[in-house]
């Protein structure tokens, strides 16, 4: 069990050190343990420029003695903390 959660949490650490990438308008992502409860397909929508409201929809699934699938959608408002460009923040909402 220990293993397993060191693992979960070193993927998700490596994960964030490649998210300050350029401004995308439109994202596709795969999500595990999410929003999706098991596993979703997510698309995100920046409505604005930075600081940006974006939208996101996505398909996912969670099995538990059968097959349900989930459609997680929410909104969510990055802004800045600071005007270093290395550190950016989020507030994200949905269902």
């Amino acid at each position: 069990m220990k293993t397993q959660i060191l693992t979960i949490f070193a993927l998700c650490t490596v994960m964030l050190s490649f998210g300050q990438g350029a401004f995308k308008k439109n994202d596709i992502y795969l999500e595990a343990g999410g929003n999706g409860l098991f596993g979703s397909v997510n698309y995100e929508r920046r409505l604005t420029k930075e600081p940006a409201l974006g939208a996101r929809m996505g398909v996912g699934f969670y099995t538990e003695n059968a097959f349900y699938l989930t459609i997680p959608v929410g909104i969510n408002y990055l802004f800045k903390l600071k005007e270093e460009k290395s550190f950016k923040s989020f507030i994200d909402a949905g269902h």
